[in-house]
């Protein structure tokens, strides 16, 4: 399999590859308490399949789009006591984390 699993998106857990009976592919996570999975009705050909539907994450152009917004209230708030102080840590946040 040449595309690299995410985490999951709900709790951060390894995905793992699952195959039903007919040979259909399809990413569970890992964790005994998390339940995510795509669900029943996408399971995949392949592996890579399966990996690429898990991997595809619908929030992550609205989650960039956010980004942009808060980067300009962040400058905004710059310099102003509390503010800025929590204005630094989620700048930090924003641009420390990991791109899952």
């Amino acid at each position: 399999m040449s595309e690299k699993l995410k985490p999951c998106p709900f709790c951060g857990s390894p995905g793992w590859i699952q195959t039903s009976l007919d040979s259909k592919k399809i990413v569970e996570c890992q964790s005994q308490i998390c339940t995510a999975g795509l669900g029943s009705d996408c399971w995949q050909e392949t592996p890579e399949e399966a990996a690429k539907a898990w991997n595809t994450r619908v929030a992550d152009k609205r989650i960039a789009g956010l980004e942009g917004l808060l980067e300009e209230a962040l400058e905004s708030l710059e310099g102003s006591g509390f503010y800025a102080s929590l204005a630094k840590k989620i700048h930090t946040v924003l641009h420390n984390r990991e791109d899952a």
